[in-house]
């Protein structure tokens, strides 16, 4: 699904115009990307968790010389589905 299909979807079930669901659905991505750069966990019930991890840094390789590159450590992004989510997944 792309954010086009989203903001149709949800416009069409909560028969709001598609002007003001795109706005708040850009609100909230900018929302929950603002607060994982403060590096907050950031917890929707019944979607899940979005928090910021350090990755270690570790020695990779060049796949087109095969030549070992060491890619340094970063804060990467990790989503954790809740429960909800994962059973309505398993079911369908």
């Amino acid at each position: 699904m792309t954010r086009k299909e989203l903001i149709e979807d949800v416009s069409r079930k909560t028969e709001q115009p598609k002007a003001r669901v795109a706005e708040v659905i850009a609100a909230a991505i900018d929302t929950v990307g603002a607060a994982l750069v403060r590096e907050e966990r950031v917890q929707i019930h019944g979607l899940g968790v979005f928090e910021t991890r350090m990755r270690a840094a570790k020695v990779g390789r060049n796949p087109a010389t095969g030549e070992s590159v060491t890619v340094p450590a970063q804060r990467v992004v990790k989503f954790r589905p809740a429960q909800d989510l994962r059973d309505r997944v398993a079911q369908a």
